[in-house]
């Protein structure tokens, strides 16, 4: 790996210092900090990425410190510091060239999805050397590269599962086709799982059609694994019409410690509301099924979506891979003299494992009434937010009760704003200790202030309290968990 990504840096060397051209340095750092009152627990993040770059080439590298890191991704506390992704990447004509860090998608992510998301706390790189084609008609690539192990937010990496994958697209005009293939090495297993993908896409007009098929073979005598989605999709004038399909059956690609390399489409709505995202679905490449669909209507009044989505288990059998939901969704502009408004009326079912009869354990459904409206209004050369969500939940095991959140910000004119927040949750004691709530609570508060420092910088700080939820992005979540105290993150640019 060393001497691919000296090579790398050799050939960069060369195409910077031949020929007169300008070479440009960029950098960005992300500093997070933030202190919990009723934990005292200290949590300092920093991830410094600098860039070198010029026609045809590119330098970079990234110095991560964490003093001490955040407990939810970071189970052993322990302080570190060190350069945890660096590469070298160059152009000729076509062609690109990488080695070093690197992340790369396989069509829809059936067979690969390599990606870094911040927010989640996820970082599936992949640290080797990257090959890709971009003809008239095709493009092709070629890839080799290991995983990391272990606890993610550490300044000491080690990688130990390599992946060697190819993929190549063709492209016929109103027909797209392609194919992938990735091998897996696990270190200490005999075994060399592959998997193996097809796809094809269709766009006739307002038709488009999209389907993604995978194979997967363990390579260790047990059943193969398979997974597909279809997707359509036709516009008729102002309506939109949407259904996608999906099955999913021992499909996961995963390293030896069950890191997750692949993502196919979870066919599930990312919610903007927040109390929506409280009881999210978990994607699981290994056993479901369901099906979305989706009719969207354009109006001069807004625009209108009414949607339907359901999981279940391969086997029907009922788990905590089942979730249904139906909503409708309204988005205005320039109506009732507000700029923006939207509103939505949501109903979910999620399934919750009732262990209160410690010998018995089984699976039950909570059921969720959701509404929310956020209105933005120009103010004082600004602009007012104001959301307000209500969330009302029924199930055997806990009974009823509700959730309100609201927040209210102004946006200034010179870049920054002012926020408050309120959680306020009618449930009794005892519904609060089945809920897995640990103090007794009713009430969160909290204030978030941000803004720009100059032309480098954007601060925002948070103080007071927040209730525990889970943040998701196309299936993939990370709980975060309640927070009361003050938190700090700083973005700087240069």
């Amino acid at each position: 790996m060393n001497r691919a990504l000296a090579l790398a840096g050799l050939l960069c060397l060369i195409a910077a210092t031949t020929g007169a051209q300008e070479i440009y340095l960029q950098a960005q750092n992300h500093l997070e900090l933030s202190h919990d009152t009723e934990t005292e627990q200290d949590i300092f993040e920093d991830w410094f990425d600098v860039d070198l770059y010029g026609d045809g080439f590119l330098l970079g590298l990234r110095y991560s410190s964490f003093a001490p890191p955040d407990p939810i991704v970071s189970s052993d506390r322990e302080s570190s510091e060190g350069i945890t992704h660096r590469f070298g990447e160059v152009e000729l004509g076509d062609t690109r060239l990488r080695a070093g860090t690197f992340t790369r998608l396989f069509g829809r992510g059936l067979v690969l999805r390599s990606f870094e998301n911040r927010d989640l706390r996820i970082d599936t790189n992949l640290d080797g050397f990257l090959i890709e084609h971009h003809g008239d008609w095709w493009q092709g690539t070629l890839l080799s590269g290991r995983t990391e192990s272990g606890q993610m937010e550490t300044g000491e990496r080690q990688r130990d599962n390599r992946f060697s994958g190819t993929d190549l697209a063709v492209d016929y005009g109103a027909l797209q086709v392609g194919s992938s293939f990735l091998a897996l090495e696990r270190p200490d297993s005999p075994a060399r799982p592959e998997f193996h993908g097809l796809r094809a896409s269709l766009v006739d007009g307002p038709l488009r059609v999209d389907w993604e098929g995978m194979r997967h073979l363990p390579g260790d005598g047990r059943e193969s694994g398979l997974g597909q989605v279809v997707e359509l999709s036709y516009l008729l004038g102002p309506i939109g019409l949407y259904g996608g399909y999906k099955y999913y059956r021992d499909a996961a690609v995963l390293t030896h410690d069950q890191k997750l390399m692949n993502q196919p489409p979870v066919l599930i709505h990312d919610q903007r509301a927040t109390l929506l995202n409280r009881h999210p679905h978990q994607l699981d490449p290994n056993d479901e099924k369901g099906l979305l669909a989706d009719v969207s209507l354009s109006t001069p009044l807004g625009e209108f979506l009414v949607s339907y989505a359901e999981t279940r288990h391969i086997d029907e059998e009922m788990g905590g891979n089942d979730y249904r939901e139906g909503f409708v969704e309204w988005d205005g502009h320039d109506v009732f003299g507000l700029e923006s408004m939207h509103v939505i009326v949501d109903y979910q079912k999620v399934p919750f494992l009732d262990a209160s009869d410690f010998d018995h354990p089984h699976w039950v459904w909570d059921y969720f009434l959701t509404s929310s409206v956020d209105v933005r209004i120009a103010v004082a050369g600004g602009a007012a937010i104001a959301i307000w969500e209500h969330q009302h939940k029924s199930a055997e095991h806990v009974g009823d009760f509700d959730d309100d959140l609201v927040s209210l910000e102004y946006e200034a004119p010179g870049g920054w704003s002012l926020s408050f927040l309120a959680e306020y949750v009618n449930w009794s004691r005892e519904q609060q200790i089945i809920e897995q709530q640990e103090g007794e609570r009713k009430t969160w508060l909290g204030a978030q202030l941000a803004a720009p420092l100059g032309d480098h910088h954007e601060a925002r700080l948070f103080v007071g309290g927040r209730r525990e939820g889970f943040i998701c992005v196309g299936g993939v979540c990370r709980f975060e968990p309640a927070f009361d105290g003050v938190e700090l993150t700083l973005l700087s640019r240069f």
